[in-house]
């Protein structure tokens, strides 16, 4: 782990996408994770700036209060924040966010897609499919990273959450104007959003929400996982942009490097991954969205000139997975889907 300096403070990472907020709090001396927190979504190009700032805040002083530290004890902050390098404008609103939480600390600011890299490939030559809410996509090689992808969800997203869901309510609609066989997705469209078909329909079209719209997309897969036809066809649609990606990626390599995918997607069961599986021929890592934190912890790691391997990762990913737990039912309910983490990541 490089030498350890005794006079280091601790390490703030934030991962801020737009369905949740993870902070996460680690001591470099004994390389253990002291508190964690989570908040709202901080995707402030989907928000706006101030909730996305307020969001942010309450991830961080909930680690704050779980580990009985205050910012005076962080010697620097890592913020991985979806919309991060879309332009120059989303840059300038990241910055100031930064700037206004940091308060003169030290800190390092990234999309988060590029934590999500760190975490799954660390610095390794390599391929990222990030299928969060929304998606982007990486590739490093000879120690250059490429970003490819990541044009939001009116022009992109393809194979995310979101995309999964809206494309589920298009095909919903079909199956409601006869011109697709079954009902399940109408009925799921109900059950899910609350109300009449037509009156959900018309809610989501005139305020479309990015993160509740990609809610729905574990309903789709679980469809999908019992075998209904358009339920299926959106995950094969999926799993076709996510495999064409791997394989253009493929092509900048003389030689298959380490493949990963990361996101919120990864927990709505196998059925995703799998298809991705058959279309591409080459051994995939699989990670959760909420462990990106810990892709900042890496980075901020790294930037301190500590080793990183493969055995610290495991070991904080570890750590988060308990540090959840603690959160409580109702938190991991709320922010992350679940009852307790679902372990088997990798």
């Amino acid at each position: 782990m490089g030498i350890i300096n005794l006079m280091a403070g601790y390490l703030l990472s934030i991962d801020g996408g737009a369905t949740k907020t993870v902070s996460a709090i680690l001591n470099p001396k004994d390389m253990k994770i002291t508190g964690i927190g989570v908040g709202g979504p901080s995707n402030f190009n989907a928000v706006g700036a101030q909730v996305a700032t307020d969001n942010i805040r309450d991830a961080i002083n909930m680690a704050f209060y779980n580990s009985s530290l205050t910012l005076n004890d962080i010697d620097k902050l890592l913020f991985s924040l979806a919309g991060v390098g879309d332009s120059e404008e989303s840059d300038r609103i990241a910055t100031d966010i930064a700037d206004s939480i940091s308060e003169s600390k030290p800190y390092l600011l990234f999309n988060d897609g590029i934590a999500g890299y760190r975490l799954a490939n660390l610095f390794e030559d390599g391929i990222l499919v990030y299928v969060g809410t929304g998606n982007v996509n990486y590739y490093q090689k000879n120690g250059v990273l490429k970003r490819v992808g990541g044009w939001g969800w009116f022009a992109g997203d393809e194979g995310s959450a979101s995309w999964i869901a809206r494309r589920a309510i298009t095909y919903a609609v079909r199956q409601y104007d006869g011109l697709l066989e079954g009902d399940e997705l109408v009925k799921a469209v109900e059950e899910h959003f609350g109300g009449k078909f037509k009156e959900v329909i018309w809610r989501l079209e005139i305020n479309h929400s990015k993160p509740e719209v990609a809610s729905f997309a574990p309903k789709v897969t679980a469809l999908a996982a019992k075998n209904y036809k358009a339920a299926k066809m959106v995950v094969e649609e999926a799993a076709d942009y996510i495999a064409s990606v791997i394989k253009r990626l493929l092509k900048e390599f003389e030689s298959p490097p380490r493949i990963s995918i990361v996101g919120g997607l990864a927990l709505a069961g196998n059925v995703l991954i799998d298809e991705v599986r058959k279309r591409v021929s080459h051994q995939i890592h699989v990670f959760y969205g909420y462990q990106v934190v810990v892709g900042g912890l890496m980075i901020l790691l790294k930037d301190m000139n500590y080793d990183v391997d493969f055995d610290l990762l495991s070991s904080l990913l570890k750590q988060l997975d308990q540090k959840i737990t603690e959160l409580g039912k109702p938190l991991l309910l709320k922010y992350f889907y679940f009852e307790k983490p679902p372990g088997g990541w990798g």
